[in-house]
């Protein structure tokens, strides 16, 4: 991931997909607290990768976005994480590349329920 941190890089995975979130909904995905969260956000904000702006929901809170540069630049480093992996993944014979498919499989649809129950 070309120019980030593990944290950075996770930060900006969860602003992709869930663009205008709170402070805390990201503190929370991250499993940090909200005075953690921010200094990691303020840092991104001074990059110009991430933008804050007055939630439409509540005064007291902000809404974090992806800039047209912070997308970018997360689109750039999760295809270089991906070709990364699959350089990794390329020396795995079928049977183990097959039992690992099945396995995240299980897995996404784990994480999955859990997204899903996580937003009711």
């Amino acid at each position: 991931m070309p120019g980030l941190t593990i944290a950075q890089f996770r930060t900006m995975s969860f602003l992709y997909r869930r663009s205008g979130c709170s402070l805390r909904a990201l503190a929370v995905h991250l499993g940090v607290t909200p005075p953690t969260c921010s200094v990691l956000v303020d840092r991104l904000v001074r990059r110009g990768v991430v933008s804050r702006t007055p939630s439409r929901a509540s005064r007291r809170e902000i809404a974090l976005r992806l800039t047209r540069r912070g997308r970018t630049q997360f689109e750039v480093a999760k295809e270089a994480a991906r070709r990364q992996t699959a350089g990794v993944l390329a020396g795995l014979r079928d049977p183990a590349l097959r039992r690992l498919t099945h396995s995240l499989d299980a897995l996404a649809v784990v994480f999955a329920d859990t997204e899903v129950s996580r937003d009711r």
